[in-house]
């Protein structure tokens, strides 16, 4: 104990040197690929895809409201959509709500016939709650409920996208969007 290691158990300096090269190396490349990360996957090459997920989300809104409108005899559909920041400056999610009016009927003949009409179309249902029709297609939800707050024929709906990181071009489309109705399903 105490005495000198020799042979390739030594330190020498060199190889204390050489230890320290690595030692900073791996600090560096450790340090840099959380940023070499964030270049590759929210660079200019991500930008416009907050448009197309909102050119997208408002498309499968404008094909799925109606048809279920349609389904309970109804009309004056009345929808608005805006981006909403899920996680603060990293996620967001475009979506919307509105009314309809459905003719008088009950709720329960009124869910399977718009279930009926939105599962013959492609979307998958995804209902969990009573009183409720919930449905998806891709990243789409859409869920519809009857609210007698608005009046015995008055159903609420809303939609989205769902949550996603966007680059900061999109990120800086997205602040600038003010929401508004949806072309094709408001007054």
């Amino acid at each position: 104990m105490g005495q000198p290691v020799a042979g390739s158990m030594a330190v020498t300096s060199r190889k204390v040197e050489a230890m320290r090269r690595h030692t900073i190396l791996l600090g560096l490349l450790l340090a840099l690929t959380p940023l070499a990360a964030c270049s590759l996957f929210g660079s200019s090459q991500d930008d416009g895809k907050a448009q197309k997920t909102q050119r997208s989300v408002t498309a499968r809104a404008q094909e799925a409201l109606p048809l279920a409108t349609d389904a309970v005899g109804g009309s004056n559909i009345d929808a608005e959509a805006s981006w909403y920041e899920c996680m603060q400056n990293l996620s967001w999610k475009y979506n919307g709500a509105g009314t309809f009016t459905a003719s008088p009927d009950t709720v329960d003949n009124q869910l399977a016939a718009m279930k009926s009409a939105l599962v013959a179309a492609g979307y998958e249902d995804v209902t969990q709650v009573e009183g409720h029709l919930s449905v998806t297609q891709g990243d789409f939800t859409l869920d519809l409920q009857q609210n007698p707050a608005y009046g015995p024929t008055t159903w609420v709906f809303s939609f989205e996208s769902d949550c996603s990181p966007y680059s900061s071009a999109d990120g800086a489309y997205i602040s600038k969007d003010t929401g508004g109705p949806i072309e094709g399903l408001s007054p």
